[in-house]
């Protein structure tokens, strides 16, 4: 099965926070992992947030990149998205949500793929939508495959 992921995922891998256990927990499913093209760099943005808002030291930040380039390059397919943007910004215009969430959104359409995300509000929002079914939490997700 192939699963989308979202920057949200990402950011657990590498930075301690609640819910990276289940996160981690994601990389040892042996599914295909799928992400746009937006991936690395919503990660990285969040991490460099981080040590700009010091949370993060210099040092814990170039190990979390470099272990970030790593994952990319061995855990996931990454997808171009640039032929979704119209289904992404309508997307966001019917959810009252950000456009980068819903670029995942709409690549896990496009592929049939279900999208895993720690964003529980946009899964709420998701739910209540006509994208039924298509996002799926953390916690989802770790009972489905346990």
């Amino acid at each position: 099965m192939s699963c989308v992921l979202d920057a949200s995922i990402g950011a657990k891998w590498l930075i301690e926070e609640p819910d990276s256990h289940l996160a981690e927990q994601i990389l040892t499913l042996g599914e295909t992992f799928l992400a746009p093209d937006l991936f690395a760099i919503e990660v990285a943005a969040s991490l460099t947030k981080r040590h700009r808002g010091r949370q993060i030291t210099g040092e814990q930040l170039d190990l979390s990149l470099s272990r970030l380039e790593r994952i990319v390059a061995q855990d996931l397919v990454v997808e171009s998205t640039s032929h979704l943007v119209s289904r992404s910004a309508h997307m966001s215009r019917v959810l009252h949500h950000s456009l980068y969430d819903c670029v995942y959104l709409a690549l896990a359409e496009h592929l049939n793929a279900p999208l895993m995300t720690a964003d529980l509000v946009f899964v709420r929002k998701v739910t209540g939508s006509e994208w039924l079914g298509l996002a799926m939490s953390l916690d989802e997700v770790n009972r489905i495959f346990s």
